[in-house]
């Protein structure tokens, strides 16, 4: 395939109708100074649900250290605390990690696909709207990357957020005994990044004010970069250099 054309044109189909400070700053992380930190918050977000799983998320994974992975974060203003954080990485250089654990539907085929994994947030009012904060990083990052789909894995009840979000089960409810996770049940949603904003419209999704209606300045997500490293991981390797 050639390269995912990035876009540049605005996400949404209706226009910022506000702007709206949060108190926390979503951005692209910088692996040499913000990875222990992420790797300190995963471990002890997935601990509360899954104990033996903490100690092994202090370490890397593979797809944290690949050339073509971007880390968002989201960092609180009054204390520099790190609140939340999700890995993005792309097919557009070599296969997803979901790839190696299942074989994707023929609808997946010869598309840009992005793979969000370890979404995790703290506990606390602060971190209360770092979620829907971050899925709307993940969204307009997706957009302006010149992506076609969104998947991501999730388990049980988790799961029923994605729902909420309007994501669809791309396996027909098959679970995924996936290994990075101790084999704990998980199934693979997807979005449609070209058909999403009209979907949520559609249903009247209830934060869809909060991605579409609401200029976040705090949201500050570098797309030039974001695009540089998912797409063309050469090009940021020398700009990084």
């Amino acid at each position: 395939m050639l390269k995912p054309t990035a876009r540049i044109s605005h996400p949404y189909g209706i226009a910022f109708e506000k702007s709206e400070d949060l108190p926390f700053r979503v951005r692209i992380a910088n692996p040499q100074e913000d990875l222990h930190r992420i790797l300190a918050l995963r471990s002890q977000a997935y601990g509360r649900h899954l104990p033996e799983m903490a100690k092994r998320l202090e370490l890397a994974e593979p797809d944290d250290l690949r050339d073509d992975a971007v880390l968002l974060v989201a960092e609180s203003k009054a204390s520099g605390q790190l609140l939340g954080s999700i890995r993005l990485v792309t097919n557009v250089t070599s296969p997803l990690s979901i790839e190696h654990e299942t074989q994707l539907p023929a609808q997946f085929r010869n598309r840009y696909l992005l793979e969000a994994r370890r979404l995790t947030v703290c506990n606390g009012s602060e971190g209360r709207m770092t979620t829907p904060a971050l899925i709307k990083a993940i969204y307009e990052v997706s957009f302006h990357c010149g992506m076609d789909i969104v998947l991501i894995t999730a388990r049980h009840p988790v799961d029923r957020m994605y729902r909420a979000m309007q994501f669809k089960d791309a396996l027909d409810g098959k679970e995924l005994l996936l290994p990075d996770v101790n084999n704990v049940p998980h199934r693979l949603f997807f979005m449609e990044v070209a058909t999403a904003d009209a979907t949520w419209r559609a249903v009247k999704w209830p934060f869809y004010p909060f991605l579409a209606k609401t200029w976040h300045p705090d949201i500050g997500v570098d797309f030039e970069l974001a695009y540089q490293r998912l797409c063309l991981p050469a090009v940021a390797m020398q700009r990084a250099g």
